[in-house]
């Protein structure tokens, strides 16, 4: 799950840097048909599983769900920092036991719910000073973390039952045609006159080779962790590390440094993970 998160804050800067140069629909649809392309490449090579009819309401549901995240968290990119903008991605772990609770009825213990305080209390030490938490560019970053949790709880679903390359394959599949939508029916003219400049900007194309790769690798070993476990929540902990590695990438390419508040931040959010992690042996995965 660690090395998925390093590659989702790679995702994130690569994501950031785009920003700049296309618009948000277009940026969203390469987003998705660069890993798409990457795999129908490799299925010439590795022979895909068939998909089972009864799961395409999953397969669909998660589309939605991850195109939706990445909406929200690209729109805050646009806007804001690279690491307000994985803090709010990373609060969907702080989502799944919540969200979990009330449609799988699974139970709330007394060191989740104090996790969660924890942990939430850290995105608005972090966020608050800096861009401030009342605003709507906020509410629409922390709805990323939101759409992720519901893609998490998905994809821990999904992973029960199917290979790893089946559900990233035709989850792929119906983002790439949902994300066409408002490309097709919003932004169209003036993304067909950057398409055509696009070929003109051999970095532009390589950041968008890279998104692919980034993002198939980040979800076969996301899937990969998934099936390992019996509650999503079990592995909410560990997609904190995203914090740590945007952090990082921020400093270096961006110098952007958290203030006094912000690392205390960070430190009450990886501690509401661990919190999370330290539960009795009854109700550990």
């Amino acid at each position: 799950m660690m090395v998925s998160t390093f590659m989702l804050a790679i995702s994130c800067l690569v994501s950031k840097e785009l920003t700049s140069h296309v618009t948000i629909p277009l940026l969203i649809s390469l987003r998705f048909l660069a890993p798409l392309l990457l795999l129908l490449w490799l299925g010439l090579i590795i022979k895909m599983p068939k998909i089972d009819l009864q799961d395409w309401k999953l397969y669909a549901m998660r589309g939605c769900f991850i195109v939706l995240t990445q909406y929200c968290l690209i729109y805050y990119l646009s806007v804001g920092s690279l690491l307000n903008a994985t803090v709010l991605l990373s609060t969907g772990p702080l989502f799944v036991p919540i969200i979990s609770s009330i449609v799988l009825k699974t139970k709330l213990t007394r060191k989740i719910v104090i996790s969660l305080l924890l942990g939430f209390t850290g995105v608005l030490l972090i966020l608050k000073p800096t861009e401030g938490i009342i605003n709507i560019a906020a509410f629409i970053g922390l709805g990323a973390g939101f759409f992720n949790a519901c893609s998490q709880i998905t994809l821990h679903k999904q992973a029960k039952s199917a290979e790893p390359m089946s559900i990233i394959f035709y989850s792929y599949l119906f983002a790439a045609v949902l994300a066409l939508i408002p490309l097709l029916t919003i932004s169209f003219p003036h993304s067909v006159q950057e398409i055509q400049h696009l070929p003109a900007a051999s970095w532009t194309l390589l950041l968008l080779v890279a998104f692919g790769v980034l993002s198939v690798s980040n979800q076969v070993f996301r899937g990969k962790a998934y099936s390992k476990v019996r509650k999503a929540q079990s592995l909410s902990p560990f997609i904190y590390c995203v914090i740590i590695f945007s952090g990082l990438l921020g400093w270096l390419v961006y110098d952007e440094v958290p203030d006094i508040f912000g690392v205390i931040g960070i430190i009450l959010i990886i501690l509401g993970g661990v919190v999370m992690v330290l539960q009795p042996k009854a109700n550990k995965d």
